[in-house]
């Protein structure tokens, strides 16, 4: 990934915890700046059995697989994800470029991302008025996987 030089003082240094193609294209399009698709192979990606992060496996996970997967998801990943998101919103603020469409964005994220770590810390009886509303925000379409977490809100 490749960044004009104006973008340097606000992207740089990458933070150790972030992958930085993921930490680029976040704070680049959240700070308003535009990024351009190269058709184009200019590296050669290696895939191999031991790699943490990338394109493991083409393979397709059945049902029961996804249901384990999502299953063992804790109650901590929320709090990662927020602390992640406030850490942006930190360094655009920092560096006066984050715009208010981002601004807003990141804190309906954040909203969003609290309401499912309350409703993983709460009896299953207990979650569905919290995860209703959450549903009726557009929250769970905009920064979930719809259905499928809103499900796993209310039965996991």
């Amino acid at each position: 990934m490749a960044f004009r030089k104006n973008l340097k003082d606000w992207i740089l240094p990458i933070p150790e915890e972030w992958v930085h193609d993921e930490w680029i294209a976040l704070l680049a399009s959240a700070g308003g700046a535009s990024g351009v698709f190269i058709n184009e192979l200019l590296i050669r990606y290696r895939l191999h059995s031991k790699q943490l992060i990338g394109i493991v496996s083409n393979k397709k996970l059945n049902l029961i697989e996804q249901f384990q997967q999502a299953y063992n998801v804790k109650s901590e990943s929320y709090q990662d994800k927020v602390e992640r998101i406030s850490y942006v919103l930190g360094r655009l603020t920092s560096v006066n470029k984050l715009t208010k469409e981002a601004d807003k964005l990141f804190k309906q994220k954040i909203m969003h991302l609290q309401a499912r770590q309350w409703a993983h810390n709460h009896p299953r009886w207990n979650r569905f008025g919290r995860v209703f509303t959450e549903l009726l925000s557009g929250r769970y379409h905009r920064f979930s996987n719809g259905w499928k977490s809103v499900i796993k809100d209310l039965c996991l």
